[in-house]
């Protein structure tokens, strides 16, 4: 985020950021070989108890950096189960 946004991380870590979307819906999809996933699951734990009453998942995948067409799919029936 950092690269991304200047002077993002002097505000809070990335568990904050994922914490403010509660009470909306959330799913994190996370490739387990890649470099900008790692920590995800501690991000996760981090950001749950503010989900109470809401969806926060975490769904895994193998590999490295990449959007898979399973990742797809299964992002696809994420967001159709929460805009049903």
């Amino acid at each position: 985020m950092e690269f991304c946004v200047p002077g993002f991380m002097e505000h809070g870590e990335i568990e904050d950021v994922v914490a403010v979307v509660a009470p909306m819906a959330l799913c994190i999809s996370a490739s387990m070989e890649d470099v900008w996933s790692q920590g995800v699951q501690r991000v996760y734990e981090a950001a749950l108890p503010a989900f109470a009453g809401s969806v926060l998942e975490l769904r895994p995948w193998p590999g490295g950096h990449a959007f898979t067409q399973p990742m797809r799919e299964g992002a696809y029936k994420f967001l159709d189960q929460q805009l049903s």
